[in-house]
């Protein structure tokens, strides 16, 4: 069977907490350091406390580790490396390839998309040295994707939803250079988002002042099968510097359509368990959301940028139909709502106002509505009725469980049993059934005189294992005189959970000799055994098994001959420079993390073609435009050069 992961962002406690209970099953969470998002760290406190959470419905924390780290840091990295298996994490996402050269803990190691995981050779390279799963290039085919899952063992990560960055990953310079901020540190300063004006080497201006590397986002929505079909095991969100809202939104929207798709097809489950209900409807578009791009999945497509704005557009709405002052009608079939945040695309740029008051699709804002005429294009990227639906209690997370009430001369304490066969002994013995028993009778007003011996069992399916709770009731505990509106009372009462994290869907009281006790000794009994079912619960989920353990020798295998041997290596420390050095690499040396750079250094290689997008490609047609353009922003230009061979444009400095 092969266990399929939604794995979702956890920018903090609250928000990994959030996509567990929206769907995920899994989460990834920065931790105090070199977690390759500087703004998004979290304490061990705090991400044991979430792996917790996660462990109960058999989700897991993977936990970031993939900045480039210095020789001053390898010590601190190692012991973080141990706090993080002492708090519970499934996995370390790591990109220095350091890390393999330390004393860790016995975790699965994840190679991060930063590790530029773009070619089969590379992938077998990296599971050859004891990664367990590797995060794939966004910028693969469909195509690409099966043939390194028909090539390797190792567990396929793909991202399938939010930003992408335009560079390959873990290969950009460019922040570096325009900002002194590291992307291989956590600090990318998100140069592709700046504005740029593109230049013939004659001057000739081809586009002012326009978002030219300001790619839309990813959505693989209706692709989800295919990638299935080509051996993925893990789909990604991306998101950690994302809200609430949008995590918990999304991961809900991807979550219901693999419960579509995974039940349909063999040899597939999800890889945690418990059932979700969602209280909202998801809908990518009404959280953070730029216009949509399947990116290369099924070959090069057209209009890859937002240049307008490189901001959230969120959906749209339709164009303007007339304006009048402060008054805006639109033509559209959405449903407008008080408070509403709308973006009107202009030739002067993107206009954003707030929907003060809607009436009959007729908009009035408080605000001037300067340089918007009729037919200009119209987003909302802010969803008032949506976004009030979301956040704690939206979605609720919960394992099924079946409270039976078994009458007659039988009642045996059962013990915990897998699939296989093996066993173990309840989280609650003798002693403590006994406790409960006493606490649940002891306001008991009976009357009858017969006595037979009763229990109530309640049990969870987690994991491909039932969990069973058995308290017994006294033989001392009276017979209703009306068994049938006693059964009734049993059986609404003991449909009652009390617990978030339990729901009971099945109420049953067997045999006729039923037990009598008021309401107030049916809920303590109840809660007692919910109480105990949860500790048994929490035993069993300390330990979640890793989906795969790679090899955590490293043989003497050598590095793909076809993989960048230079700078682009990110050799940042003596482990890792000994590290390529044992795999074939002589060549290897220790590059700066922030490098001073000089004229004609690449900064980047992207997959994207600022020329194809602008219909500039000689592949278009006639075109015959001459190579190389100049690009500029804040006064400093950049060099762009066409492998037309490659199909890749590559950014230099001028």
């Amino acid at each position: 069977m092969r266990r399929v992961e939604l794995l979702s962002p956890a920018a903090d406690l609250r928000t990994g907490i959030l996509a567990i209970e929206a769907g995920a099953d899994a989460v990834y969470i920065g931790p105090p350091r070199f977690g390759a998002r500087a703004k998004a760290a979290n304490s061990i406190r705090d991400i044991e406390a979430l792996a917790q959470h996660a462990h109960f419905f058999g989700a897991r924390v993977y936990a970031t580790l993939n900045t480039l780290l210095k020789d001053e840091e390898l010590l601190e990295a190692q012991r973080l490396a141990w706090q993080l298996y002492g708090a519970g994490v499934d996995a370390l996402i790591v990109q220095d390839m350091a890390l393999l050269q330390m004393d860790l803990p016995p975790l699965p190691l994840h190679a991060s998309t930063q590790a530029d995981n773009r070619t089969l050779a590379k992938v077998q390279f990296l599971e050859g040295v004891g990664f367990s799963r590797v995060v794939l290039a966004r910028e693969l085919s469909l195509e690409q994707i099966g043939e390194i899952g028909r090539g390797c063992s190792v567990e396929l990560e793909v991202f399938v939803h939010g930003a992408l960055c335009v560079c390959y990953s873990g290969q950009c310079y460019l922040s570096e250079y325009l900002a002194g901020r590291s992307a291989n540190r956590g600090e990318c300063a998100q140069p592709c988002r700046y504005s740029y004006t593109l230049r013939t080497p004659s001057g000739q201006v081809l586009s002012q002042d326009r978002h030219l590397l300001s790619l839309r986002d990813l959505n693989h929505t209706q692709n989800l099968r295919q990638l299935l079909q080509a051996g993925v095991t893990s789909f990604k969100i991306e998101g950690r510097m994302k809200d609430a809202a949008y995590i918990q939104n999304v991961t809900a929207h991807y979550s219901q359509h693999l419960n579509g798709l995974v039940p349909k097809i063999p040899g597939l489950s999800r890889s945690s368990w418990g059932s979700v209900e969602c209280r909202f409807t998801p809908n990518p578009s009404r959280t953070f959301a730029r216009p949509f791009t399947e990116y290369f999945l099924k070959g090069r497509p057209a209009n890859l940028v937002c240049a307008d704005t490189p901001k959230a557009l969120g959906e749209y709405i339709g164009p303007v139909a007339w304006v009048r002052g402060r008054r805006l009608g639109i033509r559209t079939n959405t449903q407008l709502a008080n408070g509403d945040g709308l973006v009107v695309i202009t030739p002067a740029g993107a206009v954003g106002l707030r929907a003060d008051v809607v009436e009959n699709g007729v908009v009035t804002s408080h605000q001037t509505l300067p340089s918007i005429e009729v037919g200009q294009p119209v987003w909302r990227n802010f969803a008032k009725t949506h976004t009030d639906q979301l956040g704690e209690g939206a979605a609720v997370r919960y394992l099924e469980v079946e409270a039976v009430l078994e009458c007659g001369d039988y009642c045996e304490l059962r013990n915990i049993s897998d699939c296989q066969g093996t066993s173990g002994d309840l989280a609650c013995d003798g002693e403590e059934n006994s406790q409960a028993v006493q606490h649940s009778t002891s306001a008991t007003a009976t009357s009858g005189s017969s006595r037979r011996s009763a229990s109530l069992t309640l049990s969870v399916l987690w994991g491909g294992r039932t969990i069973s709770i058995v308290i017994p009731i006294p033989e001392t505990t009276e017979l209703a005189k009306n068994a049938e509106g006693q059964r009734a009372v049993w059986i609404k009462q003991l449909g009652i959970s009390g617990f978030q994290q339990f729901k009971v869907t099945r109420a049953a009281v067997l045999g006729g000799a039923v037990p009598f006790l008021p309401i107030a000794g049916i809920n303590a009994l109840r809660r007692r055994a919910m109480e105990l079912l949860v500790s048994s619960v929490w035993r069993v989920s300390e330990a979640i098994p890793p989906l795969r353990m790679g090899s955590c020798s490293i043989p003497r295998i050598l590095y793909p001959t076809d993989s960048p041997r230079d700078f682009r290596l990110n050799i940042a420390n003596h482990l890792a420079l000994d590290f390529y050095r044992l795999h074939g690499v002589r060549e290897a040396s220790i590059s700066p993390v922030a490098r001073v750079h000089s004229r004609g250094d690449e900064l980047m290689r992207t997959k994207y073609c600022l020329r194809y997008e602008l219909h500039l490609c000689p592949r278009q047609g006639d075109c015959r435009q001459a190579s190389p353009l100049i690009l500029e922003s804040g006064g400093k230009k950049l060099k762009l050069l066409f492998d037309c061979e490659k199909c890749e444009m590559v950014l230099e400095k001028l």
